[in-house]
């Protein structure tokens, strides 16, 4: 007789191999190995986990009962059940199966999922020590992103910085959470620090016309002017040669974001419309495209110094949200083969 093990790792080699084909081939295997052995643990499992991902949370739930009646001290169950149960919208029991989980020992998975549960409910201090915990065990930029979430809306500035910072020497300088660090230390006040900040992200870019907007903007709140607009400036040369070599609708985004700074509405819309006609789906394009529209409307007749207001510049939020926006695509398009 063949060993479960054996097929289980027949059955593992035979979907790695097929993972290009998607999760219905690993389902449509999964139902095939528990048709010859259906009281085998591990199959039911895994199908469980991977109907929970692909969002069938009934069939994954039907698995973890089969599971329960099988084996019902197994200490995976408490965990694969507590993440289908939050994912079905039933918070308070999983929350209390990921408790007893955790009472097993330390997860990095299991803490996360716990508290993004409290996050939710409202008790943020317990969301906090959660997320903590699961940063000693993995650092990971999500986790360091959402508990310094929850220390701004306290309204823990310096401490939500000081965590950004630990994140960028933990993790080697991930964009997103230097774009948080800067959303932080912006609110402090602390423009110098920016600029740095800034600076640092432009030493190790080759496209540096986002981090010129944000480097404009922190000189602008600290008075410098002109500097600001030389920023600015540049940002609009490197967009333009940019397109001018490999022209894009991403490209032509920057180039609004950029207009929009420089106090040119109008020319922005014009940008943002033709990106959104040749890619649809860049919504980040849609919602600017909104401000643009208003910003045009609000604009009196075109100023003699364009391009100097330090007060007109695009406010940093929305430069941080299509700057997180942009670098998530650039990171997609290298994986694609």
């Amino acid at each position: 007789m063949v060993r479960p093990a054996v097929i289980l790792a027949w059955l593992l080699a035979a979907t790695a191999a097929k993972a290009h084909e998607g999760p219905h081939v690993e389902l449509a295997a999964l139902d095939a190995a528990l048709e010859r052995r259906p009281d085998d643990v591990d199959l039911l499992l895994r199908r469980a986990t991977l109907h929970r991902r692909e969002g069938h949370v009934q069939a994954s739930l039907a698995d973890l009962i089969r599971v329960e009646q099988l084996s019902p001290g197994l200490r995976e169950l408490l965990l694969e059940r507590g993440l289908t149960r939050a994912a079905a919208g039933r918070a308070a029991e999983a929350e209390a199966d990921l408790g007893r989980f955790l009472e097993g020992g330390p997860s990095e998975v299991a803490l996360v999922a716990r508290a993004r549960l409290r996050e939710a409910r409202g008790r943020a201090d317990l969301a906090r020590a959660d997320y903590d915990a699961a940063i000693r065990i993995r650092p990971d930029p999500e986790t360091f992103l959402a508990r310094g979430r929850i220390d701004e809306a306290q309204g823990h500035l310096d401490r939500a910085a000081a965590g950004y910072e630990e994140g960028l020497r933990a993790l080697g300088g991930a964009v997103s959470l230097r774009l948080a660090l800067i959303r932080a230390e912006t609110a402090l006040g602390h423009h110098e620090r920016v600029i740095a900040l800034a600076d640092q992200a432009m030493a190790g870019s080759s496209l540096k016309a986002d981090w010129l907007l944000v480097r404009a903007d922190a000189r602008a709140a600290s008075g410098h002017a002109e500097a600001a607009a030389s920023d600015r400036a540049a940002a609009l040369r490197e967009v333009d040669d940019t397109l001018k070599r490999r022209p894009s609708s991403l490209a032509h985004v920057t180039r609004a974001r950029v207009l929009l700074a420089l106090d040119r509405p109008a020319e922005a819309v014009s940008e943002l419309e033709g990106a959104v006609a040749r890619s649809p789906r860049l919504t980040d394009a849609e919602a600017l495209l909104v401000v643009a529209r208003r910003r045009a409307a609000e604009a009196p007749l075109p100023s003699r110094h364009e391009g100097r207001s330090a007060i007109l510049a695009l406010p940093l939020a929305l430069l941080v949200v299509a700057a997180v926006l942009l670098a998530r695509w650039r990171a997609r398009t290298k994986r694609i083969p």
